[in-house]
């Protein structure tokens, strides 16, 4: 039942869940990608030390590791009991500060029972051209970056690494 002190059409309401909807299912996209994103960076740490004596291995991994790191964006400092400011990314197209940007937007969306502002959906449209480019990017290391350095630890007779859970 709706609140009586609530003056808001019911097709507002369905706008606002139309526009979170959208939201949530884009944020879910990045998340995912940032997961994985993360474990194959801790993956590729720990197989730096492994691999000093071959070369071309190293400067694949290197290569890798840097497109992974543009990707990923740099990691905020954590700020556990909310002093002071914790600082911005000034990369607005990593997956960091996409998947940051779209909880903020998703609570903006949510908090409030009306339509979504016009600048609140500028801002999401704006947001998933950005969020497309990105993981576009991401899928080009899963499946061609990832695939080649596999391919030389194969040759190496070194096990394959993976972003995926359960794999590598």
């Amino acid at each position: 039942k709706m609140d009586p002190r609530v003056k808001v059409s019911q097709a507002d309401l369905e706008m606002q869940f139309e526009v979170d909807q959208q939201i949530v299912e884009a944020r879910e996209k990045v998340s995912k990608a940032l997961a994985e994103a993360r474990k194959l960076r801790k993956q590729l740490s720990s197989l730096r030390s492994r691999v000093a004596g071959h070369q071309e291995l190293s400067q694949a991994i290197s290569s890798l590791h840097r497109k992974l790191l543009t990707i990923l964006g740099p990691t905020l400092p954590t700020n556990p009991n909310y002093s002071g400011d914790i600082g911005q990314s000034k990369d607005l197209t990593s997956l960091q500060y996409l998947d940051g940007a779209l909880g903020q937007l998703e609570y903006v969306v949510e908090s409030a029972d009306a339509a979504p502002t016009p600048d609140a959906i500028t801002s999401f449209h704006q947001r998933k051209q950005v969020m497309e480019s990105t993981l576009g990017q991401w899928n080009a290391i899963k499946t061609k970056d990832l695939p080649h350095l596999n391919s030389l630890l194969r040759q190496a007779k070194l096990p394959a690494i993976s972003f995926r859970n359960g794999e590598g």
